[in-house]
């Protein structure tokens, strides 16, 4: 398959959000009839101004001027995707340990201070409250 080929099959497959389809549509459309992928990859790139769709027309530029494996360059931008992903997943899952010990201070505090507070005032019950 020509990239023109692949990149049509793909966006035609993938449910994409109204906007980015457009912009896909255009793009396939501009790669029938030119000789320059990356020129029009970097087209949608100024469209829709992504890091990884930044990543991913570099990747594909550089791979198709330099006559490189383009599946191994995309493999190998996949990986480092996922890893980006894995370490923003990574900083959040460190922050739920503090939220979840707020909200169960939120939540145990007052039940701690009714029970605290209870035995207190039955034993004022008879001097105070007469």
């Amino acid at each position: 398959l020509t990239f023109h080929q692949s990149f049509k099959n793909v966006t035609s497959k993938l449910d994409y959000p109204p906007l980015i389809e457009v912009e896909f549509s255009k793009t396939v459309k501009a790669l029938q009839v030119s000789l320059n992928p990356g020129v029009i990859l970097t087209e949608l790139h100024n469209r829709l101004p992504s890091d990884a769709l930044g990543s991913f027309v570099a990747t594909v530029t550089q791979s198709l001027e330099k006559g490189s494996s383009l599946y191994d360059a995309l493999h190998q931008l996949s990986i480092i995707s996922y890893q980006e992903n894995l370490l923003e997943l990574e900083k959040k899952v460190e922050k739920l340990p503090m939220i979840v010990t707020t909200l169960a201070g939120f939540i145990l505090l007052p039940a701690f201070l009714i029970t605290a507070i209870a035995p207190l005032f039955n034993s004022l019950k008879g001097t105070i409250f007469q």
